[in-house]
């Protein structure tokens, strides 16, 4: 499985583990631009998480292990899936999503001839 798939099998896997309102609380912290990623390698990603309220600033890392989960640990600590984990998750998801490549869009094949708009004053003639 590659990055993509694995975050949208442990976002499905989230839904029915956490609480409705500890992802809306992550979905919060993710949409006010709270999370920021400072590195990754192919089986980790670290972040911090900006809480403006408490002036406090907390570290997040993602591991990914060979059988494609994805453990999450907050200040060093293995505590498990929260709102603030959640948060990195949708952050991470976000990055890869900048950086896939966009729909390849067939550029616009011109003949021997010049474009005519309707009711130029242009007259089409043929290209030298």
């Amino acid at each position: 499985m590659n990055i993509q798939e694995i975050i949208i099998a442990q976002k499905e896997k989230l839904k029915n583990q956490l609480q409705t309102k500890e992802l809306a609380l992550g979905e919060i912290i993710f949409n006010n631009g709270q999370c920021q990623i400072l590195s990754q390698s192919v089986s980790r990603y670290e972040l911090i998480i900006n809480d403006d309220l408490k002036s406090e600033i907390t570290e997040c890392c993602l591991d990914i292990d060979e059988e494609d989960h994805i453990t999450p640990s907050i200040d060093k600590e293995n505590n498990g899936w929260d709102r603030n984990s959640y948060a990195c998750l949708l952050q991470v998801e976000n990055e890869l999503h900048l950086l896939s490549p966009k729909e390849h869009i067939e550029h616009k094949k011109y003949n021997d001839y010049q474009e005519c708009l309707p009711n130029s004053y242009y007259i089409c003639q043929k290209k030298n």
